[in-house]
């Protein structure tokens, strides 16, 4: 698996900056902690569920998105291949190599994730 580009592993510190300010101070802003804390869960259980969720949850959303922007590729290219006479696939889906890029993302997924 190639590089990823600078511009998407900005953009998705960004999301996940925004994601873990919006859920950490925003209860702070709106005064809700205060509901939170009448609840029977304490405060190091809220954060730490909070944080999981950032860090799976954006992972896999982020790595699910990569993966139907794939398929979206492959399918345009394949319409658009079966214009002309050409084998489709030994011109588009063989050489993309479609189902091993997607374990080895997964396998990125995980990796990134620990």
């Amino acid at each position: 698996m190639g590089k990823p580009c600078q511009f998407c592993i900005y953009v998705f510190g960004g999301a996940m900056f925004y994601y873990f300010q919006m859920t950490l101070y925003s209860q702070r802003r709106d005064r809700s902690v205060l509901f939170w804390n009448s609840l029977l869960v304490n405060n190091t259980e809220t954060i730490f569920s909070k944080l999981i969720a950032g860090f799976f949850l954006c992972h896999i959303i982020y790595m699910i998105c990569l993966m139907v922007m794939q398929l979206a590729i492959l399918l345009i290219m394949t319409i658009y291949g079966s214009m002309f006479d050409v084998s489709l696939w030994e011109t588009f889906i063989a050489p993309s190599g479609i189902l091993p890029r997607f374990g080895r993302m997964l396998e990125f997924t995980f990796l990134s994730v620990f």
